[in-house]
């Protein structure tokens, strides 16, 4: 049995699916390890699948005006980061640039939502 489970997914206030800690998680801690690299691949690419295809992908990946960034690993075996909702104001978790992990950054009540400032990964060289 894994012992540190922190987090689990739950209906968001701010949209739809969020993650919520299930027991306090202190700062500066690791909550998601890296488990991918990311490449940038062209939007165009997406012209060949279903509109709820196209949805999948603007749902879940990080976009830019002309592409987006995509994982290493198969679009379907994503993580529960993935549904860390963005806030720009008050974050409390960071996308480390570096190593590609999520982090604390302040201490996170137990029924707390997880959120990220989107911007601080869109701007960073992740290629």
């Amino acid at each position: 049995m894994v012992k540190n489970i922190y987090v689990r997914l739950q209906p968001s206030q701010v949209h739809g699916v969020g993650v919520f800690a299930i027991k306090e998680i202190p700062k500066n801690y690791t909550i998601f390890p890296c488990n991918c690299t990311w490449k940038k691949v062209d939007k165009t690419k997406l012209n060949s699948l279903s509109k709820p295809e196209q949805q999948y992908y603007y749902d879940f990946f990080v976009s830019e005006k002309d592409y987006f960034y995509m994982p290493s690993l198969d679009p379907q075996y994503i993580d529960i980061s993935f549904y860390i909702n963005h806030d720009n104001v008050e974050p409390n978790v960071k996308y480390d640039n570096e190593s590609g992990d999520f982090i604390t950054i302040k201490h996170i009540k137990t029924g707390e939502e997880l959120f990220y400032d989107y911007n601080s990964v869109e701007d960073a060289d992740l290629l």
